[in-house]
């Protein structure tokens, strides 16, 4: 996953503190918001564990989304 293809995903989510939320860190606790950014902006190419949990969350915010327009 791209810089660009993450913080587009991070903007469909909510944000970057709803996103944090959402991920853990490499010791598999809640990643604080800052660091997420960091994390993100650091380098072109995000790293894989992240990326996965990036599209994890993206594909459980779909599911959330799509339930409550089912509801409406």
């Amino acid at each position: 996953m791209t810089k660009t293809q993450a913080i587009r995903a991070v903007e469909l989510i909510g944000g970057y503190r709803k996103t944090a939320n959402m991920v853990k860190n490499l010791n598999g606790e809640p990643m604080h918001e800052g660091n997420l950014k960091k994390a993100i902006k650091r380098t072109e190419l995000v790293p894989d564990w992240l990326s996965a949990q990036i599209i994890d969350a993206l594909e459980q915010h779909a599911l959330d989304v799509e339930l409550l327009l089912l509801g409406l």
